[in-house]
């Protein structure tokens, strides 16, 4: 788990990926260190019923990563990639990764801080040798105020209920499927699309173009999706020689 402002990470090892095994782990994190109001995840077997009776009953909103776009939980995706990383140096054994993961916390993100100065608001001590340094109260309130977040993306313009968009297929990479936008999620940056076949389906906003049938693109596409281009057999331009 990793929290969404400072990336302090928690880390545990399973004995079962199943639902109550990672309530479990979540409750004593939460209890320990405070529930949080929104809890993100991508959606998968163990983060559903019964996953989100345990979020509703700790007034805990569940949010999912939209399909195919794993940057919407960039921070955790990271997270996980760095502590596989450490692990594998470690040799696969729990009690060394423990430590050096306990190190890695303190190490500075982007901004200068560390996850655990941003969470905290100091450095956990640790068993590594650390050079101390004091800072005025004009520094530290500086930093406080430093996200320590990399810049944000350029903002795409906002769509509307009942917008025709088109969407992006993620295998392809054509835009040749359209649909309507039926709700926005709360976040703003991903949408409940329904589709010409009737689908309804999530959607990042970088996934969404607005449809205009002023752009050749827009209904060459779409023409494609429709009237499929179906091969001719070659023949030889030849003409054959009658048999005597």
């Amino acid at each position: 788990m990793v929290d969404g402002y400072s990336g302090y990470s928690f880390v545990k090892r399973l004995k079962s990926l199943k639902t109550g095994a990672i309530v479990k782990s979540l409750k004593t994190w939460f209890l320990d260190w405070g529930f949080p109001k929104f809890l993100r995840s991508d959606g998968g077997p163990q983060f559903r019923s019964e996953f989100d009776a345990f979020c509703t009953d700790n007034n805990i909103v569940h949010e999912t990563t939209s399909p195919y776009n794993s940057q919407s939980n960039g921070k955790a995706e990271a997270t996980v990639k760095s502590a596989k990383k450490l692990l594998r140096k470690c040799s696969g054994i729990w009690e060394i990764f423990r430590s050096k993961w306990s190190e890695w916390r303190n190490l500075p993100a982007i901004g200068g801080r560390s996850p655990s100065e941003l969470l905290l608001g100091r450095r956990q001590r640790g068993i590594l040798p650390t050079i101390t340094i004091t800072s005025s109260p004009t520094e530290r309130k500086k930093a406080a105020t430093t996200p320590g977040r990399r810049p944000e993306r350029r903002e795409l313009k906002k769509l509307k209920q009942g917008d025709t968009v088109i969407i992006q297929n993620p295998i392809t990479k054509r835009w040749n499927d359209e649909g309507i936008v039926k709700s926005i999620r709360n976040n703003g940056r991903s949408y409940w699309i329904e589709t010409n076949n009737g689908w309804v389906t999530l959607r990042n906003r970088r996934f969404l173009r607005p449809f205009n049938p002023n752009l050749p693109e827009h209904n060459k596409d779409k023409q494609v999706a429709k009237d499929p281009e179906i091969p001719k057999p070659r023949r030889s331009p030849r003409l054959a020689t009658p048999r005597d």
